[in-house]
Order: C-alpha cells, then structure tokens, then sequence
C-alpha cells in the first residue's frame, strides 16, 4: 500500500489482476464507503460498486439483523445475497451472483472462483496479551495467518494495523489496503435534538462525554479520575461528565463494579452519568451538545475508535489518548494527552474548556 492506493497481488488469473485494477481505482473509498457501505468514491455512483459487489449477509443474530437494516438504508439500489455462515457459503453466494469480487471477508475462502480481499480488525492479542488466555491467542494467530494465506489482498482501517500484518503475518505492503481518515456526518445524526435528550437523562448542561463500551483497555478510570480532578476547581462546578455503553466485559466481570465504587466514593456521584448502552440517537445528540468527548482508550484497532469518528465529523472537540493508532486521527479540535495518565488528562481538559474553540454548529 502506497498512498493509499491497492498494488495488483501476485496472482496467475489474468482475470483476478483485472479485477485487483478495478479494485486500485477504488482505492481512495473514504470511511462512508468501506465503512457505512454507501459506495461513493470519486464523483461515481453506488450503483455501479453495489451491482458488481452485492452485499453477503451470513448471520441473523441481533446485531447483524440491525447491521443488515442499515446497509439496506444506504443500498436502495443495491442487492443483499443470503448465505450459509462460513467461507463456502460466502464463496457460493458470490459466485452464483456474477460478483467480481469479495471484499471484504473475515472468513478464509479456500478456493479460488473469485478474489478475496480479507479484513482483520486488530491484533490486540498480540499488544495486549495479558487479556487473552494462551488458547485464545494461539486461535486467532491461527484464524488470522490463515485468513491471510487465503486471500489475495488485505483490508485495514488504520496504518497501525497494517503494520501489524506485515509485522505478524508477513503481508507485503502493496498487498494491504488501507482505509483513510475520513469522518464523517449523516442525516439521521441530527434527527434528535440534544437539549431534549439532556434534559431526558437529567444532565447539565456543560458536561464532558466518554461513548465507549465498558471494556478494560477503554481506561474509563483515567477519565473519571481526570473529572474529579477538575470537578473540584473553581469555575468547573457545573461541569458534568457523561458515560455511555455497554457495562459488560467478559474478560473481567467484575470491571463495571470496581467503577461504579470509584464513582460512588467520589464525593461527586451526583455529577457524573453512567448511561449505559443506550440507543444509538441519543448518543449522538448528547455527543452534539457536548462541550468535549474525552476517548482515553488504550487500544483500538481504528484510529480513535467510533465516537472520534462522529466527534470530528460533527466538530466536538476531541482530547485522545496518545496510543499509535489515534495518532492518525485528523482534524482542527483535537488534542492528545498521555495515556493512562489521569493528572495530563485533567490538564488537557481544562485547557479546552477554559479556553473554548471557535464554535462549530451542530444544530
């Protein structure tokens, strides 16, 4: 990968480096595309990408069921294709729909009727192993280096993460497309209005955000204790600090708990709001009113994971940990504080807030 564009793979299918060029050109797709699926790329229309990749749909769980409702909201004119849940049947379903490709597939596709272009989300189990078991890190170098051996290119949300695969599994670089920095906005972000939805869950209205699940490698800590370092200081006393997602983590059950006790203990429970999972508008209105969103995680695989991507797109200020891959976030109202390091947060914060930046309308 060079400049964002896709380099031909090596391949005896006159047929695959045909298409391998077509896929080059469309190597500039912004986050929309790759991302919310909408196919635009260059002044050209969606028809044409979703007529020759029609969208393969494996799984009817919950969450691909609403992933599936969204893609149908972008792709009026495009077509989903049902398929069993695996290699074979994404194989299948791309053959007997004439597709000129599969892009992308988490799925390791033996044979070889179509390219593949293969996407891997991160390799936290390599830089963070002390969260997976022994067994879990030997699958997915296994899962990972076969996806890899399988496809004919690779797909990556972040030059982090492509780094990892030359690193890890030996992927050559012009064999590795990456997506670029592109945020975004939508229609639909604007359907609710943030003062309703504030005043809905009885919060302020100055107040910071964090929108991560709470996992253990998204530091919720460092963020908490960085408000009650400003809470207490003069001219901050309204300030409010707002969490939203998911409170279960698999990995250490007992995680959510230990921050509910922190905040609890705080003296400043009243001014802080655990939310909780809640729906997807809500989040973004309360993100619009936001006077900042703080993201102190401490890994991701894209760069500053989704509510950076929407906080950029929308124009809310932006503090970021300063792990490598947010590093490739860019934008006007953004600034890196050291990771996991509360004390820098704090000062950070309060740099933003006492000295605001021009405003941006988010209305």
């Amino acid at each position: 990968m060079h400049n964002g564009r896709f380099a031909e793979a090596p391949h005896e299918n006159p047929g695959t480096n045909a298409w391998l060029r077509h896929l080059e050109w469309w190597g500039r797709l912004d986050a929309r595309d790759l991302g919310g699926a909408q196919g635009r790329a260059h002044g050209k229309s969606k028809s044409n990408w979703f007529t020759r990749f029609p969208f393969v749909w494996p799984s009817q769980t919950e969450g691909s069921l609403r992933l599936r409702e969204m893609v149908q909201n972008y792709a009026l004119d495009g077509t989903i294709v049902e398929c069993d849940e695996d290699g074979r049947g994404i194989n299948l379903a791309a053959v007997d729909s004439n597709a000129d490709g599969i892009f992308p597939t988490m799925w390791p596709i033996k044979t070889r009727h179509r390219p593949k272009v293969a996407y891997i989300y991160d390799f936290q189990h390599r830089e963070l192993p002390h969260l997976f078991t022994d067994a879990e890190r030997m699958r997915r170098d296994q899962e990972f280096a076969e996806l890899a051996l399988r496809s004919d290119a690779m797909f990556a949300t972040s030059r982090h993460v492509a780094s990892c695969m030359q690193k890890y599994l030996g992927v050559a670089a012009d064999r590795i497309l990456v997506m670029p920095y592109t945020p975004y906005v939508q229609d639909a972000w604007y359907d609710q209005d943030p003062e309703l939805v504030r005043q809905r869950y009885g919060i302020g209205r100055r107040y910071v955000l964090v929108s991560n699940h709470f996992w253990i490698h998204k530091d919720h800590g460092t963020a908490i204790r960085a408000f009650l370092a400003l809470a207490a200081e003069t001219g901050f006393e309204d300030l409010e600090l707002v969490l939203t997602g998911d409170t279960t983590d698999s990995r250490d059950p007992d995680h959510f708990q230990r921050l509910l006790a922190l905040i609890r203990d705080s003296g400043f429970a009243s001014r802080i709001h655990v939310l909780g999972f809640i729906d997807k508008g809500e989040q973004l209105a309360l993100l619009r009113g936001a006077a900042l969103l703080v993201q102190p995680t401490l890994f991701e695989g894209g760069p500053g994971g989704g509510a950076s991507y929407e906080a950029v797109g929308l124009g809310v200020p932006l503090l970021l940990s300063d792990i490598t891959v947010n590093l490739e976030v860019q934008g006007d109202r953004i600034l890196y504080f050291r990771a996991g390091d509360a004390l820098d947060l704090s000062v950070q914060m309060r740099r933003v807030l006492s000295e605001p930046m021009p405003a941006v309308d988010r209305a």
